[in-house]
């Protein structure tokens, strides 16, 4: 069984065994988070190549670099173990070049990620470790789409550009540690893998594909009663 597996059984568990016992001190909690994310290459370009490369060779490798965001989050805590929870990151640089044509240049210009689901934990002295399921969508300001393609007898010509903007559907699997620096607020620290669905289109020119993202998050939060 994978580490996604596991930490789905996970959330089950823990939500069946909450709904017989709900805490009465429910809190609302919102908080400030600093992201940082190693997005694995998105332009479909190198995976359609990749699809075309005789049997045996090797495909073509990914390129890969950091941004960084910030953002909001907001959480209603549903008992001692169990919480939901909502957050909007902005990643605001375009980590790239302009098309020319010479490799790797598209990183999706600006980008907005919005995530909700369920976090699970349990408390060991005063630190709580959790784990977290957060289905969502990511925003990109100009996304890398084929618009020309040509096949002939052992090439492939294409054409390509960054001009649209793109939703894709995502989803954050992790888990991390969380601290109270007093009653009313408390650090956390994420790690996870946002898992992102990229369908460009046009559908019949680009490839569909899924890309692994490893994301650390580092969030203030303050609690309310609710």
């Amino acid at each position: 069984m994978n580490v996604a597996g596991c930490i789905c059984i996970f959330l089950v568990v823990t939500v069946a065994g909450e709904a017989q016992a709900q805490d009465a001190s429910r809190r609302l909690e919102l908080g400030i988070v600093a992201s940082g994310i190693r997005f694995v290459e998105f332009d479909p370009v190198p995976e359609l190549k990749a699809q075309w490369l005789p049997s045996g060779r090797a495909r073509i490798p990914k390129g890969t670099w950091l941004e960084g965001g910030i953002g909001g989050r907001a959480g209603y805590r549903l008992s001692k173990h169990l919480k939901m929870e909502g957050e909007v990151v902005f990643f605001p640089q375009y980590a790239g070049r302009p098309f020319d044509g010479a490799g790797p240049m598209y990183r999706g210009w600006g980008k907005i990620q919005a995530l909700a689901g369920v976090v699970a934990g349990r408390r060991f002295g005063a630190a709580t470790l959790f784990m977290k399921t957060r289905p969502g969508a990511v925003r990109f300001e100009r996304f890398p789409e084929i618009f020309m393609l040509r096949r002939f007898e052992e090439a492939v010509l294409l054409g390509s550009g960054d001009s649209h903007p793109r939703t894709c559907l995502a989803v954050d699997i992790g888990g991390g540690v969380e601290y109270p620096v007093s009653s009313r607020v408390v650090l956390r620290f994420d790690l996870g893998d946002t898992v992102i669905r990229y369908r460009p289109s046009p559908s019949e020119l680009n490839p569909k594909f899924s890309r692994h993202n490893v994301q650390a998050i580092s969030a203030l939060g303050f609690r309310f009663v609710s």
